[in-house]
């Protein structure tokens, strides 16, 4: 196949990039350092804001309707379309309560039918498609977060695994071991020749740090 390599010493807009995401018309945006840089194929732009832009963007989901959710530090919001149609960064920081708006990074995003999860260190906040949010707090401190199979994990600092079972997060017996380490990777998993009978009769593939 024909592949073309781009780098940051010959395109100044980009910097350490910790996320992709394409959208319905195939435009490609890139979580950086630097913010959110646009690419069309031919010219890379870079996302404005409404408000302050976020210094890093660590994670981008898409919704089934196409909207694209970033998560960077100290904000999340989504991506729209200015009245010239130019590509813009709509914060939803108003929508926390203001107890809960100092955090740092937002390490990942997963968007859903019902709402969209980002999620810190600090806390997890889960904005509905009517912008209400629900937050939760850690026991000791979020690292990584997972969607799968229409479930939500959590992985928390020296303690281990959690899954959100009826607005509540469930400490997974067995995952003790998995708190010693920083588990980043959760994956669908299913040997050949079994079914799985892992969490809620599911097996994952779990990478750790």
């Amino acid at each position: 196949p024909f592949v073309t390599n781009y780098e940051p010493k010959n395109i100044s807009l980009i910097g350490q990039t910790w996320s992709v995401m394409q959208d319905n018309d195939g435009i490609m945006y890139f979580g950086t350092i630097n913010g959110i840089i646009e690419y069309d194929g031919v010219r890379w732009d870079r996302v404005l804001f409404d408000s302050i832009p976020p210094l890093t963007v660590r994670s981008l989901t898409r919704d089934n309707n196409g909207t694209i959710y970033y998560g960077g530090t100290s904000d999340f919001g989504y991506l729209t379309k200015d009245s010239l149609g130019r590509t813009k960064g709509v914060s939803l920081l108003k929508f926390v309560p203001g107890e809960y708006r100092n955090f740092f990074d937002i390490w990942s995003s997963y968007a859903t039918p019902e709402g969209v999860y980002f999620q810190s260190r600090e806390y997890i906040f889960f904005v509905n498609n009517q912008h209400r949010v629900k937050v939760w707090k850690p026991k000791s401190k979020f690292t990584y977060s997972f969607y799968i199979d229409g479930n939500y994990f959590v992985h928390q600092q020296g303690l281990g695994l959690y899954k959100l079972v009826s607005d509540s997060f469930a400490f997974i017996p067995g995952s003790e071991f998995l708190g010693k380490e920083r588990m980043q990777v959760m994956l669908p998993y299913t040997p050949t020749g079994t079914t799985g009978t892992g969490v809620g009769n599911k097996q994952y593939f779990i990478g750790m740090f």
